[in-house]
């Protein structure tokens, strides 16, 4: 862990060295980092995902900060000194209101038309504070303009993380940092971490639905066993799908051992149940079927459990 916090510090002093941030417009939208081809402006369709998953994007972003911070307890560089500052003020340790239940609170309302309006109404790209107290306003006027297909995600998210980081009470110097801080970490040099987390939101929101399924699939004796086999269907299509990704070249695992053991049992498992209402079942009784599945169900439960229960654990700080 202290080579992968040596290393961001590394791409962090870097890509701020680079940063075109004027820290006079409190919530400007330039991020930090440089381009390296020619803008392009950011298609309709990209532009309305980001603005949908924006605060998804962040809180995986938070969820790899907070993992750095719980990992570092000394600075060992003024840039970390400060770094770790701004983590202490996001992530406290003393059980009180982290960044991560400020943003549970928060939404990022797109306003179409006019620049937002700071505390002290002046024009801003975005605003932490409005009249209504669980808003940060970002100016659609205002910030699209300045996005290119490249950087979008960078400015973007670290525009979330500026105003994120006032409501957390930081002031305009931390909040300036903070904001290079999270586009840094969105650079190329940073991204493979950063889609560990997303990829571990991807597995909980598949662990959920297997989970909601499975729950769906209650037999008792006056169920109809077709329909039952049909919802067994759609389970197994969704454990089919259920990924995790290897670990990353920043040594960050995606998931427990347990749960990477688990998989292949989960799936194992499932195909057995779509296998037994294609085959077996078909000469059973309709008691005898409901019966068997009911019993290779709960095997699947308990096969599913580290895996969700694990997912859980790993956002513990950000769900």
């Amino acid at each position: 862990m202290k080579n992968l916090w040596l290393a961001f510090i590394l791409s962090l002093v870097l890509v701020v060295g680079c940063a075109r941030h004027s820290t006079d417009d409190e919530g400007g939208a330039d991020g930090g980092g440089g381009n390296t081809v020619a803008d392009k402006p950011v298609p309709d369709g990209e532009f309305a995902i980001l603005k949908s998953e924006g605060k998804a994007i962040l809180r995986a972003v938070l969820n790899y900060h907070a993992t750095l911070y719980l990992a570092k307890e000394d600075a060992d560089s003024p840039e970390a000194e400060n770094i770790l500052k701004i983590y202490a003020r996001l992530f406290p340790k003393d059980g009180s209101a982290n960044v991560f239940a400020e943003l549970r609170e928060t939404e990022f309302n797109w306003i179409e038309s006019g620049p937002c309006k700071d505390k002290n109404s002046e024009d801003k790209d975005g605003a932490a504070f409005t009249e209504n107290e669980k808003e940060i306003c970002i100016s659609l006027d205002r910030v699209k303009p300045k996005l290119t297909q490249q950087a979008a995600v960078s400015v973007t998210v670290g525009l979330y993380a500026h105003e994120i980081a006032h409501r957390m009470g930081a002031g305009e110097d931390e909040a300036v940092l903070f904001q290079k801080t999270v586009a840094a970490t969105l650079s190329a040099g940073s991204v493979s971490a950063i889609m560990i987390y997303l990829h571990h939101f991807e597995g909980l929101k598949q662990s959920k639905a297997i989970n909601s399924q499975l729950n769906k699939l209650k037999p008792t004796l006056e169920s109809d066993l077709s329909q039952l086999c049909l919802d067994v269907n759609e389970l197994t299509k969704q454990v089919t799908d259920l990924s995790f990704p290897d670990v990353g070249l920043d040594g960050i695992r995606a998931v427990s051992v347990q749960s990477d053991d688990a998989l292949p049992q989960v799936k194992s498992q499932a195909e057995r149940l779509n296998t037994l209402c294609a085959t077996d079942l078909k000469a059973a009784s309709a008691t005898a079927g409901v019966l068997q599945l009911t019993k290779e169900l709960d095997v699947l439960r308990d096969l599913m459990k580290p895996i969700f229960q694990d997912l859980l654990e790993i956002h513990a700080l950000g769900e």
